[in-house]
């Protein structure tokens, strides 16, 4: 197994989610080397006394996205898949709690912009700023910075 899971949320977050719920989704293991720490991430390697290496994660991010790439021998896979969809469960019900107590972050706003013009929706980035509490001149800001970040061309 050699895989990518891209999932939304704050890198240190999602490897505290990792930490607890690795010892519930994988065989047993009794040690973890971590390596090539740094502010954005980790490399951490399990291994079991019994089995052997369990697998490796690389695990990077910033405080939207985290990536996850783990290489594992392929009758861990499964373990992998599901250790890595209770992480992604967990970041789901931390961002719908954190919008509903919250609202909507000005680039999640973007995000949802995108996301109804894909389905050919004539929202406009005014009507979002006006249903979101955002200035629109502000969300226009936002915009510019998110499509320069993304190689977007100009939409509106």
């Amino acid at each position: 197994m050699d895989e990518t899971f891209v999932i939304h949320g704050e890198w240190w977050w999602i490897a505290a989610v990792l930490r607890r719920a690795s010892h519930d989704n994988l065989p047993r293991f009794e040690a973890v080397g971590v390596r090539d720490r740094n502010s954005r991430g980790y490399t951490a390697t399990f291994v079991s006394d019994a089995l052997g290496e369990i697998g490796t994660v690389v695990l990077s991010g910033d405080d939207r996205r985290t990536t996850l790439r783990v290489t594992a021998p392929d009758e861990y896979a499964e373990h992998w898949r599901g250790l890595v969809s209770t992480i992604r469960a967990f970041a789901d019900e931390a961002r719908e709690t954190r919008q509903h107590f919250q609202g909507l972050t000005a680039e999640e706003v973007i995000e949802q912009y995108y996301r109804m013009k894909g389905q050919r929706s004539r929202i406009t980035l005014n009507e979002l700023a006006k249903r979101h509490g955002f200035n629109a001149s502000y969300l226009r800001t936002v915009k510019s910075e998110y499509d320069r970040k993304r190689g977007r061309g100009k939409e509106s």
